[in-house]
């Protein structure tokens, strides 16, 4: 590399690099905006105290009057300084999330191979889930019998139901609802090749 010359940074390439590299430069751009605005209400406070203190002081003072007057000119400056710096940023963020959305619409078949991995990992924890509630149904159950026999002795109301009963979740149980958007069915495998369903129905 020739002395002088500093290396350039590749822009990313591929659909996920892309909508990663655009989405930390937009959440960059709202914490900007987000400080900017902070200091722009800091200096929108302090503009309001300083007048009030203007309008309250004895004019006969104007040295005092005077040092307000430069005071209330600085945080109207800065007032105005970082509202300009905000509403740039918030311009930026829009911009980027435009970016953002059109990369999903032109690249949709890339971001869904990605996302029905997420599906995939959903339903690995569903049937996880469906284990593990069949043992608190169990464990529920056998609580109570413990109890049904004192319960009785005693004349008290014995152990209610199992609270979450199964008919609430067994759609989830049973695979028909899914971590997936029911408007759009991914066919698998996905890759090169991949035969992407969409059926997007009123």
């Amino acid at each position: 590399m020739s002395q002088g010359l500093k290396p350039t940074k590749s822009a990313p390439t591929g659909a996920l690099a892309q909508r990663d590299d655009l989405v930390r430069k937009r959440d960059a751009a709202y914490r900007l905006y987000a400080e900017h605005t902070r200091e722009r209400q800091l200096a929108e406070r302090a503009m309001g105290s300083l007048a009030k203190r203007i309008t309250a002081m004895d004019f006969s003072d104007d040295e005092g009057e005077l040092d307000l007057e430069v005071a209330h000119a600085t945080a109207e400056a800065d007032y105005r300084k970082h509202l300009e710096k905000a509403n740039s940023a918030l311009d930026r963020v829009k911009t980027l999330e435009a970016e953002i959305e059109a990369l999903y619409e032109r690249e949709f078949g890339t971001f869904a191979e990605e996302a029905n991995a997420a599906t995939e990992v959903a339903d690995t924890a569903i049937a996880d889930l469906a284990v593990v509630y069949e043992r608190a149904v169990k464990a529920w159950g056998a609580a109570v019998q413990a109890w049904a026999g004192p319960c009785r002795a005693a004349r008290i109301d014995g152990v209610p139901p199992f609270p979450l009963a199964r008919h609430v979740i067994a759609d989830l149980f049973s695979g028909e609802v899914r971590a997936q958007p029911p408007r759009v069915e991914v066919t698998e495998p996905l890759g090169d090749n991949a035969e992407l369903d969409e059926t997007f129905t009123d």
